[in-house]
């Protein structure tokens, strides 16, 4: 498992994973006046994650595929969040 400063050498990440990591930093960064997710517990961001969930069916339903890719970075933001908590829990033991 990578912890949390570690990084992985672009190559072997597929382009659509990059791009799709590049959305998602793309919305954290329009985010970050909202703060970070250190406060936050896993539930309370389960609660935000099916929140994002919704959203992104809307947005299948009726959206953009703008619309869709937005909503589905924001799905895996809260994803990643919910697994950086663990990341960090299992670098401090």
């Amino acid at each position: 498992m990578l912890s949390r400063n570690q990084r992985v050498e672009p190559p072997w990440i597929p382009p659509e994973v990059q791009q799709f990591a590049l959305n998602m930093a793309r919305k954290l960064q329009a985010n970050n006046h909202k703060g970070g997710w250190d406060d936050l517990n896993v539930w309370e961001l389960f609660e935000l994650l099916e929140g994002e969930l919704d959203e992104l069916a809307d947005a299948i339903m009726h959206g953009s595929g703008q619309d869709v890719i937005d909503e589905a970075a924001d799905v895996a933001n809260f994803a990643m969040m919910i697994a950086d908590l663990y990341r960090t829990a299992e670098d401090e033991k």
